[in-house]
């Protein structure tokens, strides 16, 4: 039981295991929080796709250039998992 656990938590650090929240409702923001817009850095962006896997709101999409961009700013929480998940620091 204690190897499937370290072995899930290594799979959630290395970006290859994700909630899937795609079915959830909008989100209503609490006060004070804002959206966010989060800047992609195309010369560091290697087209991963960690960033896509790991938003819990769906906000990224990879493009036809082959780097990830933001499709729905609109609903971006600022989780910042997108920035954690990226492993070149591609993204602010």
């Amino acid at each position: 039981m204690q190897e499937l656990k370290l072995e899930t938590i290594d799979k959630i650090k290395a970006g290859q295991l994700a909630p899937d929240f795609s079915t959830l409702k909008p989100i209503i923001h609490p006060e004070g929080v804002i959206n966010g817009t989060m800047n992609l850095d195309p010369e560091k962006c290697t087209g991963c796709g960690l960033c896509i896997q790991n938003c819990p709101f769906k906000c990224w999409e990879m493009g036809e250039d082959k780097h990830a961009r933001m499709k729905k700013s609109y609903v971006c929480f600022s989780c910042f998992n997108c920035i954690i998940a990226c492993p070149k620091g591609a993204i602010s």
